[in-house]
């Protein structure tokens, strides 16, 4: 990234930074001294980019969220300090140890489980108000992913919301979240596997997935792009109207991205992409999915 573009993207940041209502500023925690740098990152990323979006699109204070995808509890703190009453599900037992740690220095506290995202099938139907997929459909192999939205959808009460946060699109030519190598979500599982080798990125290319075919499972899980498809399978057709996309939101409200989204590449890419279904709703060519489905009443 350029020089120019950098200090482009700083300036986009600090207006949107600016632009977060004082009402869910006030709410704003003291973070915990001892969390590591790159979670208060995410912590104040959230805060900034996220959490407002989704306020928008429901007030989050007394709203009943379920997160799939918690992690160290970054983006659960986030939620939780707008007054939101979370369960948050994750597979890794000791990133949700540290996210009640965090919480519990704070004064916070959720309903943290770790279980797999297919636990969702098990949940009663139609009692839901809010899923959450944060940042972990990507790291879903795909039985899981088709179990994880149909459960969640059949577990959301009529008028309940479905979000998918910080998820590859994999409609998007280059993998910036994984690979780093241009076209691979377009790639089949094996192939991708194979080619993993050309990337560049510490700790994934090179040597990392020279191993055994059965290190498959470990490796899909590192992140395989998500597109429309696996909705389209997972709720068998029914109608799921797109009531709010970040990307889009962000946009709207501040007029610079809107200009450099469109006369930059990003934005000549989504008008490519549209040509092949005119229909589609933008929200699903964005380089990440940030959008909210609404099942209906």
């Amino acid at each position: 990234m350029s020089s120019i573009q950098s200090a482009g993207r700083a300036l986009l940041d600090r207006l949107d930074a600016r632009a977060v209502p004082d009402s869910l500023s006030r709410c704003w925690l003291a973070l915990p001294p001892q969390a590591p740098a790159e979670w208060v990152w995410r912590v104040r990323r959230d805060r900034v980019d996220i959490v407002p979006w989704l306020d928008r699109t429901r007030p989050l204070r007394g709203a009943s969220v379920v997160e799939v995808g918690a992690g160290r509890g970054a983006s659960t703190f986030a939620l939780c300090e707008q007054g939101a009453q979370v369960t948050a599900y994750d597979i890794d037992q000791p990133g949700l140890d540290e996210a009640a740690a965090h919480l519990g220095a704070a004064g916070l506290a959720a309903d943290l489980r770790c279980e797999n995202a297919t636990a969702l099938a098990d949940l009663a139907l139609a009692t839901l108000d809010w899923v959450m997929f944060w940042a972990s459909l990507e790291h879903m192999v795909h039985t899981e992913r088709i179990a994880a939205i149909r459960g969640a959808w059949a577990a959301l009460r009529p008028g309940g919301l479905l979000t998918v946060v910080e998820t590859p699109n994999r409609l998007w030519p280059h993998d910036s979240h994984t690979s780093q190598l241009p076209f691979y979500n377009w790639l089949p599982d094996d192939l991708a596997f194979d080619s993993a080798r050309f990337s560049g990125r510490p700790g994934f290319g090179g040597s990392h997935y020279s191993r055994p075919a059965e290190e498959m499972l470990d490796f899909r899980r590192r992140g395989r792009g998500v597109s429309v498809h696996e909705f389209r399978l997972a709720l068998d057709g029914q109608p799921a109207d797109v009531v709010s996309c970040m990307q889009l939101d962000r946009r709207r409200r501040n007029p610079l991205r809107r200009l450099a989204w469109a006369v930059g590449a990003p934005g000549r890419t989504v008008r490519c992409l549209q040509r092949y279904e005119p229909g589609l709703h933008a929200a699903w060519l964005q380089p990440f999915l940030y959008l909210t489905l609404r099942k209906p009443s």
